[in-house]
């Protein structure tokens, strides 16, 4: 049997290695490429894939409209009922503040009643009519005034000054209580019973108070002015350069109430208050009944002057007074 020849070996010099050829694409062409160039090219990708997307540009029309401002969303209050609850969740929601409602319905309407002040059961009742008293102390609530305080002394006060009584002078050393004829023709009393009818008022809706002498005859005689009287037609009886001085009025002495929880004068005659009785514009009169001057210039006149009662009598009762400068 015939062997097939072999091929022949190739025999190498010592100390020789084959060289392999490198197999050449043409997708990757054999350039050289510097190390540097590779790394900046990794740096460069590395920041493109990290940048922000674009913001599309707004023009200047569109930025001066004003963005539209979202209101919060409005949570369902516990206490109220939503549309769509039904019947039986009204009644269960409305249940709870029921008895509030009601409550404050009813202290609406007994505090707003009007309270009735009854006059004190005694001997001195008698000076002063049921329908008159009513008058004094109508319109009178708890909700409206503090029981007992200023409010309250202050709404009574302008009550009586409203009820329309009528002043003389001399009257009232007998009668100490007014209001008998109330709104009539006929005079009711003067300072003293005024005061004493308006401390019963406030006594009776348990305020203490009393009628008190705020000038007395020892004194002496003495000009004051009064800017409102209680009796509207009286405005006055000095006459100065037979001219009459209106606000102006002579007196002996004075009576006002006193009202120790808030030290304070309630003066009914002369519609005003104060906390003392001098802080007034008085003028001291001196001399006796057939010379009379004031000690220092009044108001009306530049220097002192001289006064002369006559036996005109003004309204009110008071008798009209001639002044004239002091020669």
């Amino acid at each position: 049997m015939n062997k097939k020849p072999s091929p022949p070996k190739i025999v190498l010099p010592p100390n020789r290695v084959p060289q392999l050829k490198k197999a050449v694409t043409a997708k990757t062409p054999n350039h050289h490429v510097p190390p540097n160039l590779h790394r900046q090219n990794q740096i460069l990708g590395t920041v493109q894939a990290k940048k922000p997307p674009t913001v599309p540009r707004i023009s200047p029309a569109a930025q001066l409209k004003p963005s539209p401002v979202r209101k919060p969303p409005t949570l369902p209050s516990r206490n109220v009922v939503q549309p769509a609850a039904g019947l039986g969740a009204l009644v269960a929601a409305a249940a709870p503040v029921a008895p509030y409602i009601v409550g404050a319905g009813l202290v609406a309407a007994v505090g707003y009643q009007e309270v009735r002040i009854n006059q004190p059961d005694d001997q001195q009742a008698s000076y002063i009519s049921d329908a008159s008293w009513r008058t004094l102390t109508g319109g009178i609530s708890r909700a409206r005034y503090y029981w007992g305080g200023r409010s309250l002394v202050d709404a009574l006060f302008q009550n009586f000054q409203n009820a329309g009584f009528r002043y003389h002078l001399m009257r009232g050393l007998i009668i100490q209580l007014v209001g008998k004829d109330l709104g009539g023709s006929d005079p009711e009393g003067n300072c003293f019973s005024y005061a004493k009818t308006f401390a019963r008022v406030l006594n009776a809706v348990g305020i203490a108070a009393e009628p008190r002498e705020v000038r007395s005859d020892d004194e002496g005689r003495f000009i004051v002015r009064v800017n409102q009287f209680i009796d509207r037609r009286v405005i006055g009886h000095i006459y100065y350069k037979d001219r009459l001085v209106p606000h102006y009025y002579m007196f002996n002495s004075h009576v006002a109430v006193w009202v120790p929880s808030l030290k304070m004068y309630y003066d009914p005659m002369a519609c005003s208050k104060y906390a003392s009785f001098n802080s007034n514009v008085i003028i001291d009169v001196i001399g006796d009944e057939r010379h009379l001057r004031t000690r220092t210039p009044p108001p009306f006149a530049r220097g002192v002057v001289d006064l002369e009662i006559t036996n005109h009598v003004e309204a009110g009762g008071f008798q009209r007074v001639n002044a004239t400068d002091h020669g």
